[in-house]
């Protein structure tokens, strides 16, 4: 079989098939092996706190995006998740509205923002 068929160049073909890594997926993998080893040793770091260790105690400057998607395809996670304190988050026990204020202006062929602004608004 060759690339022909595959919609691919021969060469790449047997680029694939001889087996052989490139030099940057070599260096991938031992990257790969260091992290992994650090998770084993440390497993509430993220891939951020780990691309410091690579570079602060081990010598290896190497990019986060890199660092990431090498733990992605290993399946490297931290131990400890965050909570979500994001200004958008969920109540815990949301208030209802108040439906008669909003909703009997609508009735009558009002609309919310001037209802909004008589009932909520400066006082004349």
């Amino acid at each position: 079989m060759s690339g022909g068929s595959l919609h691919i160049s021969n060469s790449a073909y047997y680029k694939w098939n001889s087996g052989n890594l490139s030099p940057r997926q070599e260096e991938d993998e031992e990257i790969a092996d260091k992290l992994e080893q650090m998770h084993m040793d440390e497993p509430e770091k993220g891939y951020r706190r780990r691309r410091d260790d690579l570079e602060v105690y081990r010598g290896i400057p190497v990019n986060d995006k890199r660092v990431l998607r090498i733990c992605r395809k290993r399946g490297i996670k931290s131990t400890i998740k965050y909570a979500n304190n994001g200004c958008i988050r969920q109540a815990k026990n949301p208030r209802p509205l108040d439906g008669k204020r909003f909703n009997s202006s609508l009735r009558r062929g009002g609309s919310y923002f001037s209802h909004f602004s008589q009932s909520c608004g400066p006082e004349a």
